[in-house]
């Protein structure tokens, strides 16, 4: 017994001149039952009423007349239970919630008027079409009377409708439904409100209905029959049998089962079975449930036989119909004084569904992860959930299998090497939702020259790392993954990993590229199986992500190398193809270290050792590096680039610091005759003598030439012969020597001329704030081919034909100091700041 729809809360505005009559209900609980049902209500301060025969509930008088309004009530809650013909009982919840709007407004309460503030719906599987449970309030309905309120299933829901009659509005299932393929439906429903004034309002909600189980199918085993090994023919009271397998499945929830488990065939009355239910979503699919089975010896005796065979039976008592028992066998093989099971493997071996033969050998030195064998590409297409079970459990670690590949390996090779001869152990797996299950023998054989009996779990190298033909089958080439079944079909020597392609191969690319490896046949095969999966360094060539040279990443996978040129070969971070001839061997080995994993976990390395230190060099440009990896290498290839060109930097700076250093010279060997700044223009305004602030290294005329015009006054006039002074000390001055001084004058100022770009005024550069006017006025001084001709042979006086400014002479000059021919000034009179 069940509600279809529980938990509801609703919100009722307070007008009470708007409240329908008490007859009109406020919601209608619906209960699901084969009988007759009663209903009842408690709680709610007396507010609610309801219908015992129909659920209805409604307000009482109470709370029609009674002012809520000025209480400080702002919800009401109250229980409501359920109970048929046959006792059983149900209950579920309702909640009113108090709005007060006095006056009513309708628009205000659109999305209560639609649906329910909260409310759950549900039904049993494989019930036929029925209601489920209405979308509101018909009591809101009634008080918004003028509004007109339409539904619409937008989801493709074929399973359910909407159904209306009046004001009311429900939820209707249309076929029976099945939990075990889906345990929830999600309905978007649409509702359309028109009020009065034809204004429209869309609400859109998403309701969800729960599809409830019941027991309607029965337990089942995966097994087809258990062998558990018991240490001892003595047992002991209390002492317990287990085993992984002995479980029982049921598509059912535990809410709904309940088992009843048996043991048959016991004829010493020494067992019972102890079981244990819990939910699981093995199949990946709705919950079921699965019990957890152990034999207890019940008694302290003695067993006469080798072998005690039972049946374990497990009865569904609240099936609904079907087979309500199911029993699966249960072979007890018991060890003799040595630790022998005498009885444990006479069981002729059964031919293998999935795998190809049912025998398989492993080197008792195998490394983790060796292969030992896998299903036929043909049986596996539809099979997944492969589980194995050593029939030894002393040694049920000791393989394991991937869950969808179903490939068997070695788990515990330290636990190998003590392991039996011979051990047995049972793979199971789901096709179509139905158990199968092969037992496999495996021969655990000893290495004719034993090469990897002291290689710790953590001392693993890889094969693919091995870069030469005589490296790979070394006996020192302990690798990961090798000594399963291939190794021991195809040994030939003291080797583990196998070389594939040719021993000195051509740099052509092929996808038949030379390289080492665990398994040829498996290895590079241009497929990452579930084996190669869980830890990709068992063969990388089919499983890195990172193919750094050449550039050929397998395009189907996305992984490994598709074309290789040389020889490929791999670390823990990439792959690489390198040509042979750029390949060096030395003898160092290295070590891998490597951790015994469940099937779920990943065989790690250990992180701080290089998969090629120490192991192969490479020689690039004549330079022998270690084999680190192709990152490696090119890190150390940028890193010359980036010395050569910190190199020829240096050289450059020196150079140019070379070439400035010689400008700098020239200019101060040019610039020795001046010791002090140029004085930029000629002021003839000052009276006082004439001072000329220079230190002048070059020749002149006479160095008594500056102290006599120094004290050269303004008022005086050259004549074309010579120059008269009072003063008795100061010699005689004529127009050439006055001429010669303006050569060096004009030198000067050639020196201090900017170039031909440049718009600063050039005795700014020395602080000064007054133009000067340049040598070379040409239409100040017409040229006089008698004057130009020589400076000695020259008579005209300058200053008596009016030139005072600087002036601009075309034709060059020679003169003994002749470094700026084109210039000369005037310096007759004035003075020079």
């Amino acid at each position: 017994m069940y509600f279809s729809m529980s938990n509801i809360r609703v919100t009722i505005p307070i007008d009470k001149g708007k409240f329908p009559t008490e007859s009109h209900p406020l919601v209608t609980f619906y209960a699901q039952s084969d009988s007759a049902m009663k209903y009842s209500i408690v709680g709610g301060d007396n507010f609610f009423k309801i219908s015992s025969t129909t659920g209805e509930v409604f307000l009482t008088k109470k709370f029609l007349e009674s002012d809520i309004t000025i209480t400080d009530l702002d919800s009401i809650s109250a229980r409501i239970f359920v109970q048929d013909s046959f006792g059983k009982k149900n209950r579920t919840s309702l909640k009113l919630d108090i709005l007060p709007l006095v006056p009513l407004d309708c628009d205000f309460i659109v999305e209560d008027l639609c649906f329910w503030k909260s409310a759950q719906y549900r039904i049993n599987e494989n019930t036929k079409p029925t209601l489920i449970g209405s979308l509101a309030s018909p009591y809101l309905t009634e008080m918004c009377a003028s509004y007109v309120i339409k539904y619409n299933l937008l989801s493709k829901n074929e399973e359910f409708r909407i159904v209306s009659s009046g004001i009311n509005r429900w939820i209707e299932s249309t076929k029976p439904l099945d939990r075990e393929l889906k345990s929830k439906h999600s309905l978007q429903v649409l509702c359309t409100v028109e009020n009065a004034k034809h204004s429209i309002r869309n609400i859109t909600k998403n309701l969800l209905v729960s599809v409830l189980d019941v027991d309607d199918n029965s337990p089942e085993t995966r097994e087809s029959s258990i062998k558990i090994v018991v240490p001892s023919k003595f047992v002991n009271e209390d002492q317990l049998v287990e085993h992984g397998e002995l479980i029982f499945y049921d598509k059912d929830t535990t809410a709904v089962n309940k088992y009843k488990p048996s043991i048959l065939n016991d004829t010493q009355n020494i067992l019972k079975a102890q079981c244990t239910e819990y939910d699981e979503d093995y199949l990946e699919k709705e919950i079921q449930t699965a019990v957890h089975c152990k034999l207890k010896f019940t008694k302290t005796v003695p067993i006469e036989d080798w072998t005690y065979s039972v049946k374990l039976q497990l009865n569904d008592t609240t099936l609904i119909n079907g087979t309500k028992t199911v029993s699966i066998p249960i072979h007890l093989h018991f060890a003799n004084e040595s630790g022998y099971y005498p009885t444990m493997n006479e069981n002729k071996l059964k031919q293998p569904q999935m795998y190809p033969t049912n025998k398989v050998k492993v080197f008792r030195t195998a490394a983790p992860l060796a292969r030992l064998t896998q299903p036929d590409s043909k049986s596996i297409s539809d099979a997944k959930y492969f589980t194995v079970n050593t029939i030894d459990p002393k040694f049920k670690d000791l393989f394991n299998v991937t869950k969808f590949g179903g490939i068997l390996f070695v788990h515990d090779s330290v636990k190998l090497r003590q392991a039996p001869e011979f051990l047995r152990v049972n793979i199971s797996w789901i096709t179509n939702d139905t158990s199968y299950s092969d037992e496999l023998e495996v021969e655990v054989v000893k290495e004719p020259r034993e090469t990897c009996a002291d290689v710790g779990p953590f001392q693993w190298s890889l094969c693919a790392e091995y870069a030469t033909h005589d490296e790979c089958v070394s006996p020192d080439a302990c690798a990961l993954s090798t000594g399963g079944s291939s190794s021991v079909a195809k040994w030939n020597g003291p080797q583990r990993c196998t070389w594939r392609g040719e021993k000195t191969p051509s740099n052509v690319g092929t996808s038949l590229y030379a390289t080492c490896t665990p398994d040829v046949n498996t290895c590079p095969d241009e497929i990452c199986d579930d084996l190669e999966l869980l830890n990709d360094e068992i063969c990388p060539q089919d499983c890195t992500e990172k193919v750094l040279i050449p550039f050929h990443t397998n395009k189907k996978t996305g992984r490994g190398i598709e074309k290789g040129s040389g020889v490929c070969t791999c670390s823990s971070v990439s792959c690489q193809c390198t040509p042979i001839e750029f390949i060096h061997v030395e003898t160092t080995t290295k070590t891998t270290q490597v951790e015994e994993t469940t099937l779920n976990q990943t065989v790690l390395l250990q992180p701080n050792v290089s998969r090629h230190t120490g192991n192969l060099t490479g020689k690039i440009l004549g330079i022998e590096l270690a084999r680190c990896g192709t990152t490696c290498v090119l890190g150390i290839v940028a890193g010359a680039f980036f010395l050569g060109g910190a190199v020829v930097l240096i050289v450059i700076c020196w150079r140019l610091d070379r070439v400035h250093k010689a400008v700098r010279n020239k200019f101060s060997d040019e610039s020795q005759d001046l010791s002090a700044p140029l004085s930029d223009y000629i002021d003839r305004s000052m009276p006082e003598p004439l001072p000329l602030n220079f230190d002048m290294t070059t020749s002149l005329v006479d160095t008594a030439i500056l102290s006599i015009i120094n004290k050269l006054p303004t008022s005086t006039v050259l004549d074309e012969t010579e120059i008269h002074y009072d003063e008795p000390n100061i010699s005689k001055v004529t127009p050439k020597e006055i001429l010669s001084f303006a050569w060096q004058i004009c030198k000067g100022m050639a020196y201090l001329k900017p170039s031909e770009k440049s718009e600063t005024n050039p005795l700014n550069y020395l602080s000064k704030s007054q133009s000067y006017i340049k040598c070379g006025s040409a239409d100040k001084f017409p040229e006089n081919s008698n004057f130009l001709r020589e400076p000695d042979n020259n008579q005209n006086d300058i200053n008596t034909q009016g030139y005072e400014t600087p002036v601009k002479i075309s034709k060059k000059i020679q003169t003994p100091t002749n470094d700026c021919p084109q210039y000369y000034t005037d310096m007759a009179s004035g003075k020079i700041n």
